[in-house]
């Protein structure tokens, strides 16, 4: 008669690399954890592949593993912690437009109050300044018109002071009404004016206003000033390392416990995705 055996408890096993009794992530909690040390389990006999291993390219785009984890980096004007890897895998680090310098600001200017021509002139003795700005828009508003005539933005060139046709912005003017031109960021360098041309002899009383939009310094930084700077360590400076434009786009695959660090000129917001 076979006797019953006692049952074994099973051996536990542990994790590679884990202690028992010991928290993996003690002293990484106030990180965010896509910086915490992953537990990868070795099983080598199984064939099973670690994570060390980075994803393929799919043509323009790449294999995500687990979802875009994006977070927000604060860059200094002193290096600051981007990655910490601690094996190889892809990031993208973005460097997004600050609302204050590509947002919805809006200045309004009246370049010609309303009044009546009868000859060809222009705004040059009192241009507006538009240095600050990536767009106008013109409004031309006419409430009487005899003969046909012609509108052209103008550009003052800073070394000869002489002003110079950047594009023509109302052509063959006939009729009364309220005409509109955008001309976006042609033409807009430090100061403009706006010239009318009689192309046929005759009268106009018109007034005309441009909106500037897309202030680029309301009180922040932005263009060049917001670009940061990213290298391997914390030695790093806004001459030595490798430069991300405000609004560009960097993807890195970074190496088995490699150290991604960032500084800039000024305070800099940017998005860290892993992957």
């Amino acid at each position: 008669m076979n006797k019953l055996m006692p049952m074994s408890r099973p051996m536990s096993r542990r994790r590679f690399g884990q202690q028992p009794g010991v928290d993996p992530f003690q002293g990484y909690r106030d990180l965010s954890p896509d910086l915490w040390p992953r537990r990868v389990r070795y099983r080598a006999e199984e064939g099973v592949m670690d994570r060390s291993t980075p994803p393929e390219y799919l043509g323009p785009s790449i294999f995500v593993g687990k979802g875009l984890l994006g977070r927000v980096v604060t860059i200094l004007t002193t290096p600051v912690l981007i990655v910490r890897s601690e094996y190889a895998w892809p990031y993208i680090i973005l460097n997004p437009f600050n609302p204050l310098s590509s947002g919805d600001s809006l200045l309004s200017q009246t370049i010609k109050a309303s009044g009546t021509e009868t000859a060809s002139g222009n705004t040059q003795s009192t241009p507006i300044v538009v240095r600050n700005y990536r767009n106008v828009h013109f409004h031309l508003d006419v409430t009487a018109v005899t003969g046909t005539w012609d509108f052209y933005a103008q550009t003052l060139d800073l070394v000869s002071n002489n002003w110079a046709d950047s594009q023509r912005i109302f052509s063959a003017i006939t009729g009364t009404g309220t005409y509109y031109a955008n001309v976006g960021t042609f033409g807009i360098v430090d100061q403009i004016a706006v010239r009318w041309d009689e192309v046929a002899a005759g009268s106009i009383t018109f007034s005309l206003s441009a909106q500037l939009k897309d202030n680029i310094v309301s009180g922040a930084s932005s263009g060049v000033d917001r670009t940061i700077y990213i290298g391997p360590n914390d030695s790093i400076s806004t001459v030595s390392a490798y430069p991300i434009l405000e609004g560009g786009e960097k993807m890195l695959v970074v190496g088995e416990n490699v150290e991604i660090w960032g500084v800039a000129g000024t305070t800099v917001d940017i998005r860290v995705f892993e992957v």
